[in-house]
């Protein structure tokens, strides 16, 4: 404990309080949607307008399994992975693009189970996301799966290398040094999921997506100096963040931020109302929120659960939609159960990395080690705390 202090000051003075330039992320942003999916390409030119993102930028894809909620590793390549890499080639775009973001109508989920001798590594839930094998897409095409998987039999997993620990800058955001070598990706929503007897998955519709990156859009710039709640409660996965609280918390106020750090054992898992919240941390498998309130613009959310990024098979947890129909700009989950392995989560300094100046998808990849299984959705180049304009 005596090393907090130091580290907080490491952060601020080297990375936080630093004035940071708006980069030019719509030209460096590939969006994809499939091309038979009407809700998929309307919400993906919805984007475009929002955000200024070349025409050459979008691709639409086209494949029999699209349509699906989960493919397996060879549909993912053949009908997404290679289909993109083939167009930023022919487009030469290949070093110039550093977000590749999936609108609706892609699958969500990818099954590794053919790929892998999930004995030899003891996986067992083999279910990573899109995005995150987009992320990870040179082990994919090296049939290296093995090797950015935890598991008992593989307890070192290759990291993500954006994965900034408290009060270590990471120089890869510090120093714009993001890479092609590794495409942050997304998805701006999710509206579509399994539906079985008895129940369905809760999903967005076509307007509570655009109504939600409408709204992130007029965020950017506007510095707000709302609340960043972080709930605990007695889930593990909270429990274990301690550390990662208080550092935030102090962190935060040095920049200006209020944080509330709340311990609730209820059944809301959520405060009240959202009206002044920028940030959210919690973990509840089921959230009961206020729906006559709704989160600050630019707000990103996490909910350290089991399910919470799930769309393909049937559960009763609170998916990541409920945040996003709320007006959160950004919220993730995970696509399968992560077990007690703290990597697998987002840390609450996604909060602090998203106040001092980087985009929402930077600020997840920069606060998750392994985000193999993390489904991310929202806005990714919302920036609420970027200050200074480009020349």
């Amino acid at each position: 404990m005596d090393l907090l202090p130091s580290r907080m000051g490491l952060f601020i003075n080297t990375y936080a309080a630093r004035p940071r330039r708006r980069r030019a992320y719509p030209s460096k942003t590939l969006l994809v949607f499939n091309q038979s999916d009407a809700s998929s390409k309307g919400i993906a030119r919805h984007y475009q307008r929002l955000r200024n993102i070349p025409e050459k930028n979008l691709l639409g894809l086209k494949g029999s399994n699209l349509g699906k909620h989960i493919v397996d590793v060879e549909e993912f390549k053949q009908e997404i992975l290679v289909p993109i890499l083939d167009y930023l080639k022919s487009k030469n775009l290949s070093k110039k693009i550093l977000f590749i973001i999936y609108s609706t109508g892609i699958p969500t989920a990818v099954d590794i189970s053919n790929k892998l001798d999930l004995k030899k590594y003891r996986i067992t839930h083999p279910t990573l996301s899109t995005n995150g094998l987009t992320f990870f897409y040179q082990k994919v095409l090296q049939d290296d799966l093995g090797s950015i998987l935890s598991g008992t039999g593989n307890l070192y997993a290759e990291t993500n290398p954006y994965f900034t620990s408290p009060g270590k800058p990471s120089q890869k955001f510090s120093k714009a040094g993001l890479s092609p070598e590794y495409y942050l990706s997304s998805f701006l929503g999710v509206n579509k999921g399994k539906k079985v007897f008895g129940g369905k998955l809760d999903v967005n519709t076509d307007r509570e997506i655009k109504d939600s990156l409408f709204r992130s859009v007029r965020a950017d710039n506007s510095n707000p100096k709302r609340l960043v709640y972080l709930l605990k409660n007695k889930n593990i996965r909270t429990s274990h963040s301690s550390y990662e609280y208080l550092f935030t918390e102090l962190a935060l106020k040095e920049l200006g931020i209020q944080v509330a750090n709340a311990k609730i054992d209820g059944n809301t898992g959520a405060p009240y109302r959202f009206d002044d919240l920028i940030g959210l941390t919690t973990g509840f498998a089921k959230i009961n929120p206020n729906h006559n309130s709704s989160f600050a613009p630019g707000a990103v959310v996490d909910n350290l659960t089991s399910y919470g990024g799930m769309f393909h098979r049937y559960h009763s947890q609170t998916t990541l939609s409920e945040f996003i129909r709320l007006g959160a700009a950004g919220a993730s989950g995970s696509v399968d159960e992560p077990g007690f392995n703290p990597n697998k989560f987002t840390s609450a300094l996604l909060h602090l990395y998203y106040a001092s100046g980087l985009t929402m998808i930077e600020s997840y990849y920069a606060s998750t080690k392994e985000p193999q299984q993390l489904l991310i959705v929202g806005d990714p180049l919302c920036r609420p705390y970027n200050v200074v304009s480009a020349e």
